[in-house]
């Protein structure tokens, strides 16, 4: 009886742990959601369940390079740090021509008493009687041959520093999402037989507490080995459930490693809800 007190009083402290976890995720969940205390705790339990292996799409052979290649295609970060070595590589000609000799051609025209030579007498002369007499046009040709001109080598300087350093950070970003689709697929890969021993070990636990129940009807076994199962089907099923939770994020970070969670159209970005229970499919990318 003392081993059924110890074992009644553990359980009676893990309900109310639980207890205290599902109370913190209602809070939580009502927090992002924006609603009130009130509101967060009448929040019922999911009522999705969590993706099933076959209805995600799942496959063991999963290609690591098309979904690099549906990454490079999707990520916005990626797109963004190209758009900025664009830039630099514009600021880094310009200024290489700026330390380059120049040869500037200028045009101009001249009107009226914009000539040289009119005296104060003949300023006024083209709205009279001489109407046109003084329109002119010309040209001017002007080389520029920069010695020791320092700033512009500085310019040319920094901004080569620029497109090198902008050009590291690129094939390094490049070079981490190639790692991380990796590591997702990996990680995935990892989830999915986590996920399928765990539901053996359920099934077991399952059949072995339903035996040791009918052991008891006969006589052949005592209460407190019953409560021993029953202990490891619950910690079982808890396992289970962990490992489902792993699974469902393992599909969640391998979208987001692949720019695919979050879809960008002429009507601005939209979220459809199988992305959270499916692998990026890449026949439709």
């Amino acid at each position: 009886m003392a081993q059924v007190n110890a074992d009644l009083f553990n359980q009676q402290k893990l309900t109310a742990m639980a207890e205290q976890s599902l109370y913190e995720a209602r809070i939580n969940l009502g927090r992002v959601i924006g609603l009130s205390n009130e509101e967060s705790l009448r929040l019922d339990f999911p009522f999705n369940e969590f993706p099933g292996i076959t209805e995600s799409q799942y496959t063991t052979d999963l290609d690591r390079n098309s979904l690099i290649k549906i990454a490079k295609e999707k990520r916005s970060d990626l797109k963004a740090v190209e758009n900025i070595s664009e830039a630099l590589e514009m600021q880094y000609k310009l200024a290489e021509n700026n330390t380059k000799p120049q040869l500037d051609l200028t045009g101009f025209v001249f009107y009226g008493s914009a000539i040289a030579g009119n005296g104060v007498d003949k300023t006024f002369s083209s709205f009279t009687n001489n109407e046109g007499r003084n329109v002119g046009a010309g040209a001017k040709l002007t080389f520029t041959f920069p010695v020791n001109n320092n700033l512009a080598k500085g310019n040319y300087a920094k901004s080569l520093i620029a497109l090198n350093d902008q050009k590291v950070a690129n094939e390094n970003l490049q070079r981490n999402i190639e790692l991380n689709i990796s590591n997702a697929v990996n990680s995935l890969d990892n989830s999915v037989i986590v996920l399928e021993r765990a539901k053996e070990a359920l099934d077991s636990y399952k059949d072995a507490f339903n035996n040791e129940q009918v052991k008891l009807q006969a006589g052949l076994t005592t209460i407190l080995n019953v409560i021993l199962f029953q202990e490891r089907l619950t910690s079982s099923e808890l396992e289970y459930l962990k490992a489902y939770q792993q699974f469902a994020n393992a599909i969640i970070n391998l979208r987001h490693e692949t720019g695919t969670l979050i879809s960008q159209g002429d009507k601005g970005f939209t979220l459809n809800q199988e992305v959270f229970y499916t692998i990026p499919n890449i026949a439709n990318y």
